[in-house]
């Protein structure tokens, strides 16, 4: 019974392991690209502060000073960039998951339904060809519910409708019987049903954190290729008041990414 749909369910079962174990791989991929942003951000940070230290004891001069903001700016786009390649890798991935997932969702809620109207269908028939025996019966003055409960021994001598019915109450009973075994794992189907519903919204979550990391990334990849040119650097850093501005608006661009990696590594633990 059910052949087809047993086999599509077992495919369906095997392909919720497989979902399951991409979303698993892709969040700990999410973790660490904002965690790799996060520390490239705290190596160029600190190199930033250790030329405050310098300046402090007079030993930084605007030609060094510019060499220190050249390089962290180089190194950063260069990061940045790497880290928006994976981001778009790993955003194509989750919107594949979380596609794949809403259509697992989709046939085990059909194949399910489709076993149900079946079952019930199948009964139905077994249900009609168990009436017309009923009728035969009758018109052999053998009285039905006799019929039934002695499996057509009081009709003995009827011997054609004794064995259609012993027949018909065998199929029909095989029938109730995977009525109920059905019914007893509807908590094991609603199960992986459960988990498909579970993986698609977690694919879902987990894209729009990495969409919001990579927005993020982007405007701060923009903001060092816009704001802080060779030439700005240039320009800024031989006034002292010109570079603490400059200096300032960096940080707060940095301070904006470096949060939002920490939402986003909080948000895969």
């Amino acid at each position: 019974m059910f052949p087809k749909s047993h086999a599509a369910i077992n495919k369906l079962r095997q392909d919720l392991k497989i979902h399951s174990v991409v979303l698993r791989n892709t969040i700990q991929d999410v973790k660490i690209l904002a965690t790799t942003t996060k520390e490239n951000l705290g190596k160029s940070i600190r190199k930033l502060d250790l030329r405050k230290k310098y300046d402090g004891k007079g030993k930084l001069n605007a030609n060094m000073d510019e060499k220190v903001w050249r390089y962290e700016i180089k190194y950063q786009l260069g990061q940045l960039e790497d880290s928006l390649a994976k981001c778009k890798t790993i955003i194509g991935i989750l919107k594949h998951l979380q596609a794949d997932s809403a259509r697992t969702q989709d046939d085990l809620e059909n194949e399910l339904e489709a076993m149900k109207v079946e079952l019930k269908r199948d009964i139905d028939r077994k249900q009609i060809k168990i009436t017309d025996l009923e009728k035969q019966l009758k018109a052999l003055k053998c009285e039905w519910w006799k019929a039934l409960l002695t499996l057509g021994i009081a009709c003995i001598k009827i011997g054609k409708a004794k064995s259609e019915l012993q027949a018909v109450q065998r199929e029909f009973k095989g029938q109730l019987d995977l009525a109920r075994k059905i019914n007893g794992r509807m908590d094991y189907f609603d199960g992986l049903v459960h988990l498909a519903a579970l993986l698609t919204s977690e694919a879902s979550g987990l894209l729009e954190t990495t969409k919001k990391l990579e927005n993020v990334m982007a405007d701060t990849k923009r903001e060092l290729e816009e704001d802080f040119t060779d030439e700005a650097i240039e320009d800024s850093l031989w006034d002292e008041d010109f570079a603490n501005d400059f200096a300032e608006g960096l940080y707060v661009s940095f301070e904006i990414l470096d949060k939002q990696c920490d939402y986003t590594i909080h948000d895969c633990e």
